[in-house]
């Protein structure tokens, strides 16, 4: 498993996966008599279970918020290194600098580096020295360029080794890599996280074709774990099924790609109605193409309604869910893109939110303002919106959308913040599906 720009939850997904691999492993050395590897080897030495070496370059950065999310990696790094090595699963640890970290000063800090013999520093500060190597041991300060200590007793003075850093050659490194490259194809290719790559539907189409005519659902993007897997939700005939995206027109992709993903999961009689509030918009433009194109290619009904009739169509659909019997007809989905542009939305539109998706009617609604957003939906409407998802929006809007003051979640490219209430304990980041012209 391979992490490119990672961010700190993926780190967090990987500690979470190898803590279930510790634990697997010493319950099969329990049942066998063992207690470490070695003595496992020793012991069944036809059997395969490799050693696990985790590599985090610039390690200090998982750090760098004080949150739950690097209080909780410094708790499980901390209490890695101490249990992983009898069970074969060593890390080791590359930083540019790890003084002045509160996360790892005090006993967390103790924690790590007390359970860490082997350091190696190259020349920095005294600072820096006594962080990396010991207290006391600033022998990294004294050292010249293309020199380095190394220590293997904790960093112990007497046993700092003074060493030259090998030239990374090139000509050398290219053709070793390609031979170890070539004696590793007969294993299965190791899983690589782009956390900077651009994400679309065509990505996760094998878990899309998996699902296919499972019942309506909707994939929110990559979670940021282990494997990648899409963040899938389901929209069943329940009180609250409905979509709420807010943020800025990178949400066309996500808003495409979960329509589309509920197109091909659902039956073919599902019906899809486009509340056309972005005509003549070009950043629309090549996303209601592709839109249109993949649900003509599905066979799947679908109409658009104009800017004119929206206020009419919404009064006709309220009337008609509340003459409806629970349960009847086919599932519709009414797809709302830039919704803030509609500025006479009757407050039928609120009886749709409560009303719709118990009787297969849903609502697919993407908005740049949460004030519009909240006037829409009417007072107490919030609830009747399960699943919500935040991108490139400001932090208060985050909160008021996930409704929780206290949430600490800062928006970046290429991320979302996507929560299904029904199903989830909270939010979770994902990497969201990326636009047409993207």
């Amino acid at each position: 498993m391979l992490g490119l720009e990672a961010d700190r939850e993926f780190g967090l997904s990987v500690f979470r996966q190898l803590f279930d691999i510790y634990r697997e492993r010493m319950r099969l050395f329990k049942e066998s008599g063992v207690q470490s590897l070695n003595a496992y080897r020793w012991a069944f030495p036809d059997a395969v279970m490799p050693r696990l070496l985790l590599v985090i370059d610039e390690f200090q950065l998982m750090f760098s918020e004080q949150d739950w999310i690097g209080t909780e990696i410094a708790d499980l790094l901390s209490k890695g290194v101490r249990l992983f090595r009898a069970s074969g699963i060593h890390v080791l640890l590359a930083s540019q600098t790890i003084g002045g970290n509160l996360a790892l000063m005090g006993s967390a800090g103790e924690g790590l580096f007390g359970q860490v013999p082997v350091r190696i520093a190259l020349k920095n500060t005294i600072a820096e020295s006594h962080a990396t190597l010991g207290v006391r041991n600033e022998a990294a300060a004294h050292l010249r360029a293309r020199e380095a200590i190394v220590n293997l007793d904790y960093g112990e003075v007497s046993s700092n080794r003074k060493t030259s850093v090998a030239f990374a050659d090139e000509a050398v490194l290219t053709p070793l890599r390609r031979r170890w490259w070539q004696a590793g194809a007969k294993y299965p290719v190791p899983f690589v996280f782009r956390g900077d790559r651009m994400r679309s539907l065509g990505d996760d189409d094998a878990v899309l074709r998996g699902l296919a005519g499972s019942g309506p659902t909707a994939l929110l993007g990559a979670l940021m774990e282990v494997g990648g897997k899409p963040l899938a939700v389901r929209l069943d005939r329940e009180i609250g099924r409905n979509i709420a995206l807010l943020g800025t027109a990178e949400g066309i992709g996500e808003f495409v790609a979960a329509v589309m993903s509920v197109a091909v999961t659902s039956p073919p009689s599902v019906q899809f109605r486009i509340l056309d509030l972005m005509a003549g918009d070009p950043s629309w433009g090549a996303a209601m193409a592709e839109l249109r194109s993949g649900l003509d290619s599905l066979g799947r009904q679908v109409e658009i309604i104009p800017r004119s009739q929206i206020p009419g169509f919404i009064e006709n659909i309220s009337l008609d869910l509340q003459r409806s019997d629970e349960g009847s007809g086919p599932d519709t989905f009414i797809l709302g893109f830039g919704l803030d542009r509609c500025r006479d939305m009757p407050e039928a539109f609120q009886e749709i939110c409560r009303l719709g998706p118990q009787n297969g009617t849903h609502l697919i609604g993407w908005w740049m303002k949460y004030d519009t957003f909240s006037n829409q939906i009417g007072y107490g409407g919030e609830p009747y919106f399960d699943v919500k998802i935040a991108m490139r929006t400001d932090r208060q809007t985050v909160k008021s959308l996930m409704n929780d003051p206290l949430l600490d979640w800062t928006p970046r490219d290429n991320r979302a913040l996507a929560w299904d209430v029904a199903s989830m304990a909270g939010p979770v980041t994902v990497i969201p599906y990326s636009s047409p012209r993207n």
